[in-house]
């Protein structure tokens, strides 16, 4: 059985569920660094900035078709990935950071997702919870996990118990795309939302930079 308070609220659906329009993307374009580095069609954040004036409309036609449609061609989610080096001198994969350089027409869209799951967030998930929620820092984990090493070395301490240390990989890379729909659908999203997305999981398509070559 699921908490009915987990659920989203069907009253902050309206925003969760409308189309984008001219003024939310211009904010979302607004947010980004104009210095990051460009996706796989060679246009970065300064460019919409720039020409934000004459390209608002075509911008714009797209994002709404994504809504409408809840597709994406894989050239919009076509992404780069290459590897920056954490050390002077690499020698193993372990040393070297993969960074993904997506088109900025896609992180338009992916961030107009962020922004309607977002008011959901605290709802959605566990209190206990210490990051992906709003005022909590995952930075508190490691102030209470000093505070039951402590307790554990107390000689009032008279319980037997044990501290499980566990090395996680990052949490997408090991979810299904089944899994993130149905855990959406248990939270109460529409399906049409749940496409959207999906829409965004399924069409991704990634090329190595191999000497700044991308390849399969």
């Amino acid at each position: 059985m699921q908490d009915d308070e987990s659920l989203v609220d069907a009253e902050q659906l309206n925003f969760t569920y409308s189309i984008p329009d001219a003024n939310e993307v211009q904010a979302i374009i607004k947010e980004m660094k104009i210095n990051a580095t460009p996706g796989p069609d060679g246009l970065n954040a300064a460019f919409y900035k720039s020409t934000w004036s004459w390209i608002q409309d075509d911008v714009l036609k797209v994002v709404t078709e994504f809504y409408s449609c809840k597709s994406l061609h894989k050239d919009i989610n076509q992404t780069y990935i290459t590897f920056i080096p954490k050390k002077a001198q690499p020698t193993i994969p372990q040393d070297f950071r993969p960074i993904s350089l997506s088109n900025v027409i896609y992180k338009i869209i992916s961030k107009s997702l962020a922004n309607r799951l977002k008011p959901h967030l605290p709802t959605c998930i566990h209190q206990g919870q210490s990051y992906f929620v709003s005022g909590h820092n995952i930075s508190s984990n490691i102030i209470i996990t000093q505070e039951i090493i402590h307790s554990f070395r107390l000689k009032s301490w008279n319980s037997q118990a044990f501290i499980l240390k566990i090395d996680l990989a990052k949490a997408f890379d090991r979810l299904e795309w089944n899994f993130i729909c149905d855990a959406l659908k248990r939270k109460n999203f529409s399906d049409d939302f749940i496409s959207l997305i999906h829409a965004c999981i399924r069409s991704l398509h990634f090329l190595v930079l191999v000497n700044d070559e991308p390849t399969e």
